[in-house]
């Protein structure tokens, strides 16, 4: 993979990275640091910028970072490498972050280098070229460019999936789903050095359901892309699969750094003044569901088809409309998995809401009732039966959330609650491309009504 950079910004990083190390004072490193000096990654705690604490990527390898001062404003920052140790101040910390930024504007390097990797390879050029600061050996564009370049492979990425059994494969979006083929299997015995490198790997693809996604990255950057991108399918079948399961069971099946139920519980029970009157119980926590010829057929008839092909239609430039989706699919998923069947009416609400809504001033039940049964169905006694159940439905969410009551309800609300929620993002998906934004189609939902 070839990468390049525009003349000025060539020019313009060259200048920054310059100045920036003729100003970084080198220690020797002879002491030991402050045992309340922390370790941080500009991925997960940047000073100055949003914190991201879903992944935390503090070990850099052979570069560790220490700040010293208040969390929220570091006021020194020592980066440690070998025997080296480089002291860096507040405003030249951030300029490592601009140059991160600066990089990141070039559409290749954004694609498919991380951000983490690439203050990395800024903070490593810094280490090399300490002695002479004048005179570095190579420039720093160059020099990251060609470590952005030998960084670049094409990398396949498993994941398991728990609770989820299945024969053979199937293309979900971009992803494969489903048990390593024969093909796979047998490239990872072959490559097999007879020193435990790839036991790991011959053994998820030969015993676990996974999900596949190929990227030409980066590693980290790999891991990241295949880490929402394999989400994104597992979510998908998750909402297929909410449409004939039983409605008061949570679709429990999900990526294995995902899920929020276990293989199996343990209870431990014992009389305290009988120690031998005791008992270890195993049970499985929740069942699997299978993936057979039948289960495919139904999500087929669920919208398979449609979901598949606009999860693989989305460019590097999606359009409002396409992004609301993709979040949309994935907080419906998140709903059908939550075990409370309040909450998950709760949570679906929020769905229809971010689909439905034209602005943050409208009245939530008004919209629902006026654009929900024009977007997915046709028959007006359909559409009145949609808007008693949106109406019914949105007083149980609004007294569970405002005033912490489960008021009873029939189950078929909810039932057909989760049919109405698949059917707009199907219908939605259908005709995506005809509209940029959620308003759009707003507009010409309001002109059918208006024209009728």
């Amino acid at each position: 993979m070839k990468y390049s950079l525009h003349v000025n910004m060539r020019e313009h990083i060259n200048k920054q990275s310059r100045q920036l190390l003729e100003g970084v004072k080198k220690d020797p490193l002879e002491t030991p640091l402050p045992v309340d000096s922390l370790v941080f990654s500009p991925e997960y705690n940047p000073p100055q910028r949003s914190k991201r604490p879903e992944m935390d990527m503090s070990d850099m390898g052979a570069i560790k970072i220490y700040a010293k001062g208040h969390r929220d404003k570091y006021m020194e920052y020592k980066v440690v490498c070998h025997d080296m140790q480089l002291t860096l101040d507040a405003s030249e910390i951030e300029t490592v972050y601009k140059l991160t930024s600066n990089l990141l504007k070039e559409t290749l390097v954004a694609q498919t280098v991380s951000e983490n990797f690439i203050f990395k390879t800024i903070i490593q050029w810094m280490v090399d070229n300490r002695h002479t600061p004048s005179n570095p050996a190579s420039e720093l564009a160059d020099s990251v460019l060609a470590v952005f370049e030998k960084a670049s492979k094409k990398y396949a990425v498993y994941f398991p999936i728990q609770h989820l059994e299945m024969e053979g494969s199937i293309a979900v979006g971009r992803c494969i789903i489903g048990q390593a083929s024969k093909a796979d299997i047998e490239k990872q015995v072959q490559s097999y050095d007879g020193k435990g490198n790839n036991v790991e790997i011959i053994w998820l693809v030969r015993q676990h359901t996974c999900a596949k996604y190929e990227a030409q990255a980066e590693k980290e950057k790999a891991l990241a892309l295949a880490a929402r991108q394999t989400a994104l399918s597992v979510d998908t079948l998750k909402i297929l699969f909410a449409s004939w399961l039983p409605v008061d069971q949570p679709i429990v099946f999900d990526l294995d750094f995902k899920s929020q139920y276990q293989e199996s519980n343990k209870l431990m029970i014992q009389a305290v003044d009988d120690l031998e009157d005791n008992q270890v119980t195993h049970a499985q926590a929740c069942s699997d569901e299978q993936i057979t010829p039948y289960t495919f057929q139904k999500l087929e008839e669920a919208g398979l088809p449609i979901l598949h092909d606009f999860l693989r239609s989305p460019g590097e430039n999606p359009t409002e409309i396409c992004l609301l989706l993709i979040n949309a699919i994935g907080n419906y998923a998140d709903a059908v998995s939550h075990p409370s069947t309040h909450d998950r009416i709760t949570k679906i609400f929020t769905v229809l809401e971010s689909l439905l809504l034209p602005s943050n001033t409208a009245n939530i039940l008004e919209s629902l009732a006026r654009y929900l049964p024009k977007i997915i169905s046709t028959h007006p006694q359909e559409r009145k039966a949609i808007v008693k159940d949106v109406k019914s439905l949105y007083e149980i969410r609004s007294n569970f959330m405002h005033h912490a009551r489960r008021d009873p309800f029939e189950l078929s609300m909810l039932v057909n609650l989760h049919d109405y929620t698949r059917r707009l993002l199907i219908a939605m998906i259908a005709f995506s491309h005809q509209w940029q934004t959620k308003q759009d189609m707003l507009n010409e939902i309001e002109e059918r009504i208006n024209a009728a």
